[in-house]
């Protein structure tokens, strides 16, 4: 009986080596676990972190250009508004300095020509279109009016001196 306590003595004894050393292997194993998975915590924090910090970065970001494009379109109103007023502005100023923006109708005197604008005053022809378009006159004589005023620059149907009129054909007065 000595002998099986011996023999359970050195079992167990064998038992608490190998179940200490399993302990222990297990302890470094665990450790070693322990070490990686606080590394990795470690990491995902850092990556949190920087997520975070680019997150409110980008928020920032978005923000400005909101406001920027708030901006954009209140200028673009403006501008919009602007050129509805010039193009309003210049439809008006063409409407002022048509002619016919007086419905057609100018009061002319049968004698002189001259015209009566709306205020009542009196104008030759020519002030009055140059008052209400950019058109400039130069005079001349047409070939029947410098026949009746200067018969003697004409013998016949020629011409005595040089002066040339256009009439529509290349025959000379």
């Amino acid at each position: 009986m000595l002998n099986l306590f011996v023999i359970l003595f050195v079992l167990s004894s064998a038992m608490a080596v190998v179940t200490a050393f399993l302990f222990l292997l297990t302890r470094k194993k665990l450790a070693e676990k322990e070490s990686k998975l606080t590394a990795a915590e470690s990491r995902i924090s850092e990556i949190e972190a920087n997520l975070t910090k680019t997150t409110e970065e980008l928020k920032k970001e978005i923000n400005m250009i909101t406001e920027r494009n708030i901006k954009l379109e209140i200028d673009k109103h403006k501008v919009e508004n602007a050129c509805y007023d010039q193009l309003n502005q210049i439809e008006k100023l063409k409407a002022a300095i048509k002619p016919d923006s007086f419905d057609g109708f100018f009061p002319i005197c049968s004698n002189c020509k001259d015209i009566r604008d709306p205020k009542g005053y009196w104008h030759s022809i020519e002030e009055y279109i140059q008052s209400l378009s950019v058109t400039d006159f130069s005079h001349s004589l047409c070939p029947e009016c410098a026949k009746k005023l200067y018969p003697d620059l004409f013998d016949g149907e020629r011409k005595a001196i040089c002066l040339k009129w256009k009439t529509g054909s290349d025959k000379p007065l």
